[in-house]
């Protein structure tokens, strides 16, 4: 395997490591005052949330539906809004996915430029 393969591989597995994880982010629902709002705000089911609770348990679970004033995880326990202390959404990022996007772009291109200019000095084959 040449070095120019050996870069483009690496390159290619840190962007799609990058992006696995780059895309997304876990952002704050503040509690619910209006009775008339939905009881957690923008969560709904198939949201992955990160739950603090009042015993302090710390639950990561993808939301299987909302009953009333409780979260439904997909083994179907139920939280009431009155055990959650904090609650944590997963949410698409888009600076987060700009920044993904534009780096690798400015990456890549660093990298054919090197790679053209190493052939036409005859030393990168």
């Amino acid at each position: 395997m040449t070095l120019h393969q050996r870069i483009i591989g690496s390159l290619l597995a840190c962007s799609v490591a990058a992006a696995s994880a780059g895309c997304t982010s876990m952002k704050t629902i503040r509690p619910v005052n209006d009775p008339a709002a939905p009881a957690f705000g923008r969560v709904k089911a198939g949201d992955t949330v990160v739950v603090s609770t009042r015993d302090d348990r710390r639950l990561r679970f993808v939301v299987r539906a909302i009953d009333g004033d409780a979260l439904v995880t997909q083994e179907g326990v139920r939280l009431t809004r009155a055990e959650i202390t904090h609650l944590e959404r997963r949410s698409f990022s888009g600076p987060k996915t700009a920044l993904l996007v534009g780096g690798t772009l400015v990456v890549a291109f660093t990298l054919a430029v090197a790679a053209a200019y190493a052939s036409v000095l005859g030393g990168w084959q």
